[in-house]
């Protein structure tokens, strides 16, 4: 490890150990957040780069940055959905992930 990084990490644990519960968990919760909204544009970005988006009419207000014309249908992104995290048994479920990950 190099010296910068060894200060950097030394810095940290005496930040760590001096700030107060409040702001600690305020924190980790601001970092959750940040984590969960990149995992989100991944995700949103899998649907419309990787799977082409979603054209299903059985399901009339899918948001709009997921709709394509050529797009594939729920049925067909349950696997998708589960692969990066989302467990869907069904095209509802999809749906659902859908409208939970909109921005």
């Amino acid at each position: 490890m190099t010296d910068y990084r060894e200060a950097a990490l030394k810095a940290w644990a005496t930040r760590l150990a001096e700030m107060e519960e409040e702001d600690y968990q305020a924190l980790v919760l601001k970092r959750l957040d940040r984590e969960e909204k990149a995992s989100s544009a991944y995700f949103r970005s899998v649907i419309v780069n990787d799977c082409g988006g979603v054209k299903d009419e059985d399901y009339e207000s899918i948001p709009v940055w997921a709709r394509r014309r050529n797009g594939t249908t729920l049925d067909d992104l349950i696997e998708v959905a589960t692969r990066h995290g989302y467990y869907c048994e069904t095209a509802n479920d999809v749906y659902q992930v859908l409208q939970e990950v909109s921005p």
